[in-house]
Formats: structure tokens, sequence, C-alpha cells
């Protein structure tokens, strides 16, 4: 199976939220546990990169890494992107509605990374199944991504998650 890539954008985003979070003392402790955070933004990373960095960030703003923890740190995380210029620019594309963006999901992740299979099927007017295929992430960085999206769009977010494989995900999406 291909490796999952990233593009370094992505990562600088994540690092953005340590800053903003916790100053240069929170970027001085990422740099203890990661090493070189330099990213460059067009060059693709390993995805496990963004594990990595994920759970020392996770630890860095929230004193430790959990479960719960890794979901609001997806929440984090998605809000960030979705401010950046990039992610501007990209909900602007989808608009208002949770379901345009939902099967638009396939496109918004193959720009920022690759060797990754998003599917997007409609169960109901307010819920999607979305299956992430070999992806390197804790099952729950994903909760928290899919229930900012919804919070977003103004609705209350219901998001499950079922480990299907080692690296592959179902999600049950639905807007209350």
């Amino acid at each position: 199976m291909q490796q999952a890539m990233i593009k370094g954008f992505f990562l600088k985003t994540l690092i953005k939220v340590v800053k903003k979070k916790k100053g240069q003392e929170g970027l001085k402790i990422l740099r203890e546990k990661m090493g070189d955070i330099n990213f460059s933004a067009f060059k693709s990373y390993p995805m496990t990169i963004v594990d990595t960095l994920g759970k020392a960030a996770c630890e860095i703003i929230f004193g430790e890494w959990t479960d719960q923890k890794e979901i609001e740190f997806g929440k984090l995380s998605l809000t960030e992107w979705m401010n950046s210029s990039l992610g501007k620019t990209m909900m602007a594309f989808v608009g208002n509605d949770p379901m345009k963006i939902s099967f638009a999901a396939p496109r918004i992740v193959n720009t920022m990374s690759s060797g990754m299979d998003v599917n997007v099927e409609k169960l109901a007017d307010n819920k999607v199944k979305i299956t992430i295929k070999n992806i390197p992430l804790h099952v729950n960085h994903y909760i928290g991504v899919f229930e900012a999206i919804i919070i977003y769009f103004g609705y209350k977010p219901n998001v499950t998650a079922t480990i299907l494989a080692p690296r592959y995900f179902e999600y049950i999406v639905e807007w209350l």
C-alpha cells in the first residue's frame, strides 16, 4: 500500500495552533519533542509525522494526550486550517452546506495529502458515511475534524467512528 503523505502546509498549521495556544514556550517544547519543525509548505512528508506532531501538540496544549484530547485537537487543527488562506478558499467553494462539503472531502484531502482513499456515501439528508483508508492518524482525530466542520455550519454534530481494519476507519457524520 502506498505511504500516505501530507503537505507541509498542513504541518505548519498544526505548529501555528501550538504557537497560538502556548506561545514561544510551547514552540520550544515542541522543538524538544520533535526536533526540526521547519517544514516546507509545498513539500510532501510522511503522514506519520502528523500523528507524532499531533500527539506532541496535544500534550503541550492540553497537558496530556488522551483519546478525548485527540478529538479536541482535531477540532482545533481543522478550525485553524479553515481560517487559513487555503482553508477559506476551499470553504468558499463549498458554501454553507454540510452535505456539499462531505462530498468535497475527497478533493480537499487530496489537495493536502496523497496515498489515502476517502469515500462518502449519503445515508440521509443530514447524515453521511465517510470511509478513510490508509490513514496513520488516531481514529479520534477525524471525529474532532468532522465535529468542527458541523459546528462551523451552525449544527450540532453527532459523529461516531468504527475501526474497520488497521488504518481503515468509518465515520457516521450527522448534523442536527
